[in-house]
């Protein structure tokens, strides 16, 4: 079947299952920041469970494996937790993550380049 002849309901189904697979593996998976980036969702925040005022933009992977930050390898390998995901405005799956080890967090202290 030609691309262009894919009709609109399968191609959101399509993209539903991909996003809920990836979804699982971020919430159920004891996965690192580095693969919770490279699922591919739009952007990634770190937030603290008991501060809500601690948002880190985190940013994103691109296609050819480049974030859009520059990240340590210590950082990168910290563990993570998926809080959350949701769409932005231009309706763009964005997540809302945890660092599973509370000390992690000192690893992020001077990272400024995606602070809110």
């Amino acid at each position: 079947m030609e691309r262009e002849n894919i009709l609109l309901w399968k191609l959101q189904e399509d993209f539903r299952e991909e996003l809920h697979r990836r979804y699982n593996v971020a919430k159920y998976d004891d996965i690192t920041l580095r693969e919770m980036l490279e699922l591919g969702f739009n952007n990634n925040y770190l937030n603290k469970r008991d501060d809500y005022s601690y948002i880190k933009e985190l940013g994103w992977c691109n296609e050819k494996g480049n974030y859009e930050y520059d990240f340590t390898d210590e950082q990168l390998n910290v563990k993570i937790e998926m809080k959350e995901y949701d769409a932005d405005t231009d309706g763009y799956t964005f997540a809302r993550i945890y660092l599973k080890n509370e000390e992690d967090y000192k690893l992020f202290e001077d990272f400024d380049e995606g602070d809110w």
